[in-house]
């Protein structure tokens, strides 16, 4: 919470006029702090599988993030490897309520099927 300025005591009617100013600068932080955004962090995991992908392609997986929503910004992770380096994880974002989605590219000329693991969801909302 930030600092408020503080009543000042005496009888004059200077500081009664400068108390009521502090007064409302109290009011108004407490207005400004009403309408400030907070942050919620949902965190998730969920095995996801690929399957194979195409030469110079990319697949896209989903995962249930409970609590999810469109204005969260998401980052995943697997918690062991793909299996091969090539692979890029090329976005991850909220696609519907609740809902996140894994988007996977093979920039080779051949096939890949990355290994099926376990993902870590955070989503900032």
């Amino acid at each position: 919470m930030p600092n408020r300025p503080a009543r000042i005591t005496g009888d004059s009617d200077i500081l009664h006029v400068l108390n009521q100013n502090i007064d409302e600068m109290n009011f108004r932080i407490d207005q400004a702090l009403r309408q400030i955004p907070l942050h919620k962090v949902i965190k998730a995991t969920a095995t996801l599988n690929f399957g194979a992908i195409p030469a110079n392609t990319g697949l896209e997986r989903s995962a249930t993030v409970l609590g999810a929503t469109q204005k969260g910004s998401v980052h995943a992770s697997p918690q062991l490897t793909l299996g091969n380096a090539s692979l890029i994880v090329a976005s991850a974002f909220v696609a519907s309520s609740n809902q996140v989605t894994v988007r996977l590219y093979n920039p080779t000329g051949a096939p890949i099927t990355p290994n099926t693991v376990l993902w870590n969801f955070t989503v900032v909302q």
